[in-house]
């Protein structure tokens, strides 16, 4: 378990763990990052949807610099993906329809525009 001093805010207010009462993360809060106050200081604009919480343990500690908001072929085993990007990359993706003929495939009244259609080559 890691021990969290203070959560620094956007606006570069700093909240100190101990004093508070609750932590309570509003709606409007998309994000919640943990980073060693180096890397904090290290970013350049912070996100004002993003709380970040500045931790002493490296390990749980969040390495921006890796985050990456999409992917492709010269993605590397370094970089992750956030959470948006992968649901846009599943969602984005076609779907997949195999017909038997291409009888079948000219039964289908109404074509989705996302859904890839394969039929077999006769």
């Amino acid at each position: 378990m890691s021990v969290v001093n203070k959560i620094k805010l956007p606006n570069n207010t700093t909240v100190d763990i101990n004093d508070a009462r609750d932590v309570v993360i509003g709606d409007g809060v998309e994000n919640v990052v943990a980073l060693t106050a180096d890397d904090y200081d290290d970013l350049g604009t912070k996100d004002s949807s993003t709380v970040y919480v500045i931790t002493d343990d490296t390990s749980v500690a969040e390495n921006v610099s890796n985050k990456v908001t999409s992917i492709s072929n010269s993605s590397t085993n370094t970089q992750y993906p956030s959470a948006k990007c992968v649901y846009d990359e599943v969602v984005t993706r076609p779907k997949y329809y195999l017909c038997a003929d291409e009888t079948e495939y000219n039964g289908i009244s109404t074509k989705d525009s996302s859904t890839l259609y394969l039929i077999p080559k006769t």
